[in-house]
């Protein structure tokens, strides 16, 4: 099995403090699970370049938000926006992943008001924390220490 190294152990019995005790028959395997080596994941891999047509994951979000075949053009730069954070943050393209991902950050944002779209209120988000990660970066540079 990956990931389960088996060690071999023997019981510590000693036969001068207990002379009449019987030793097993058969060593007890010990099954020791080791961590498996964290794989360094490329985000930018994981982010579709194709058409928004041609990526199974735009339509779990688009069905996610519940938008019909007719929305799809109007709304495919924000969702494709949204995907994209999400991957960068999970680290991952599968929907088991993000579409969870999305559901945790939708609920933590205020709700859209009375005539604004879900996932327009979720793409607000997305841009405020990509430029808000970019002045983070642009302000550290500013910083005494900082090479």
């Amino acid at each position: 099995m990956p990931g389960i190294d088996a060690h071999i152990a023997t019981p510590k019995v000693s036969a001068v403090s207990d002379p009449g005790a019987a030793l097993p028959s058969e060593p007890i395997v010990e099954a020791v699970e080791s961590a498996p080596e964290p794989k360094e994941v490329n985000v930018e891999e994981l982010i579709p370049h194709d058409p928004y047509y041609m990526d199974p994951l735009f339509y779990e979000v688009a069905n996610y938000f519940g938008l019909q075949q007719e929305d799809y053009a109007a709304a495919k730069n924000k969702l494709s926006d949204i995907v994209d954070y999400l991957i960068r943050k999970e680290k991952s393209n599968t929907p088991d992943a993000i579409l969870p991902a999305l559901r945790k950050l939708e609920q933590g944002l205020q709700p859209p008001s009375w005539d604004e779209r879900r996932y327009t209120n979720v793409h607000k988000y997305v841009r405020l924390a990509a430029k808000h990660q970019t002045i983070a970066q642009a302000m550290s540079a500013f910083e005494k220490g900082h090479e």
